[in-house]
């Protein structure tokens, strides 16, 4: 509901990779969509970005039915990372912070990331993969990004053009 709708051929790709791997796609705004206009101002200048916003996907059962109970509410989840700027990604409650999590209301331990490392280990902490849609550019090389753009080519190789990835035109009653 916040996004234009890609085209059947790229919302098929997208369903395909997001399915293998977490992944955020950043996609254009949907003017006429009933979350953003729910969701406060305040919350919309942190989560949008020139009349874009990027959606996460893939990032497990219990994100998924929290933002399916908010999508029945009419609600938009907006999430943070739970890391301070530059420090790098957190994989387990324990790693984040004392002064991040003295200011939340509820905290919910489900265990240890799925594709994270251990604050001991020598690999790199990654985030989530984040493939623009709007420009058709990776913005950040994170989590299996090797086998996400590997099917982004391939996608793009099959005869899927550019200018086909979003619909160019709202109206009234749909975008």
């Amino acid at each position: 509901d916040v996004a234009l709708v890609p085209t059947p051929e790229i919302r098929a790709w997208m369903a395909e990779v997001s399915a293998q791997a977490p992944v955020a796609f950043v996609t254009r705004m949907k003017p006429l969509s009933k979350l953003l206009a729910n969701t406060p101002p305040e919350v919309l200048e942190q989560a949008t970005t020139g009349g874009t916003i990027a959606t996460f996907h893939n990032a497990g059962v219990l994100v998924t039915r929290v933002a399916e109970l908010a999508r029945l509410d009419l609600r938009l989840v907006v999430g943070s990372s739970a890391n301070l700027s530059s420090t790098g990604n957190h994989y387990s409650l324990d790693e984040i912070p004392a002064s991040i999590r003295s200011g939340v209301d509820l905290e919910i331990d489900h265990g240890p990331v799925r594709y994270g490392s251990s604050s001991r280990s020598p690999a790199p902490r990654l985030a989530t993969t984040i493939l623009d849609l709007t420009t058709l550019d990776f913005r950040r090389k994170g989590i299996l990004y090797e086998h996400i753009a590997k099917s982004w080519l391939s996608f793009r190789t099959r005869g899927t053009q550019p200018a086909a990835l979003v619909s160019p035109v709202c109206g009234l009653d749909h975008c």
